[in-house]
């Protein structure tokens, strides 16, 4: 997800800047000069700005500490450079989407948007109707959300993704590369850019025909523009290892959070 992606790099500069500006200020006086002399080779002598001479042998520490805090320097300023340019593309990246909700209502209808805005993509999401699948739900288990879903691993999983604010829809048809119609567990809609992704969990990996069907399904989702960790999340368990809530937690913030 893009804008996960981005506000992922968002925390990691702002992390940067912190541990960086928190060594920096500790750090030594003065600056490491490099003296470069040639003969046979090259090599190098290490000087403080005063010019004195630190031995490498003497004073390693020291002269460790001077480059480190030169390259943190250059790190904390490159770090703030690009979290300013980050900051300002987020701020500004939908404002073709925006364009649309600027009309009037009436308006609305009377154009084709270049680019739907996420929150209306959304809400057409929720709030379409399909048709179940045609086969049984044998032990139905209810989620928070109200509706039934066939585990109860199913149900941990709409559970966080509800608790989490992020849009799903359960058994939603999706049409494979082969014009073949499958009902994924999940389909999620990224709230802040409208992409789709899928979420399968496959619960019974001790069967041997199951895991053919389950390598069978990835594949085809594969082929179909949906590949693991960029527009598909597989889950699995079997009867001894069971999936968790802390795992799902887990796996929803780094791809979907």
């Amino acid at each position: 997800m893009f804008e996960h992606q981005l506000r992922k790099r968002e925390k990691v500069l702002k992390d940067y800047i912190s541990k960086s500006e928190k060594w920096l200020g500790t750090a030594p006086e003065g600056r490491l000069w490099v003296s470069t002399t040639t003969s046979t080779r090259s090599h190098f002598k290490f000087l403080t700005t005063s010019r004195k001479y630190l031995s490498p042998s003497r004073d390693l520490k020291k002269i460790k500490d001077l480059a480190k805090k030169e390259y943190l320097e250059h790190v904390n300023s490159a770090s703030k450079k690009e979290l300013t340019a980050l900051k300002d593309f987020l701020r500004t990246r939908n404002l073709v989407k925006d364009a649309y909700m600027m009309l009037h209502e009436a308006k609305r209808e009377l154009v084709t948007p270049v680019e739907i805005p996420a929150d209306v993509l959304v809400h057409n999401f929720m709030s379409e109707v399909y048709p179940p699948p045609d086969y049984e739900m044998a032990n139905p288990k209810e989620t928070l959300r109200g509706e039934s879903v066939r585990s109860f691993a199913e149900a941990l999983i709409a559970d966080e993704l509800f608790k989490a604010g992020i849009p799903y829809r359960y058994e939603r048809p999706f049409t494979l590369y082969n014009k073949h119609v499958v009902h994924p567990d999940f389909t999620i809609m990224d709230p802040s850019s409208g992409r789709i992704i899928i979420w399968e969990h496959f619960g019974m990996t001790q069967r041997s025909g199951y895991k053919d069907n389950m390598v069978s399904k990835i594949k085809d989702y594969a082929k179909s523009g949906m590949v693991i960790g960029d527009g598909l999340i597989v889950t699995f368990e079997n009867d001894e290892l069971k999936i968790t809530r802390e795992e799902i937690r887990q796996i929803i913030d780094v791809f979907l959070n």
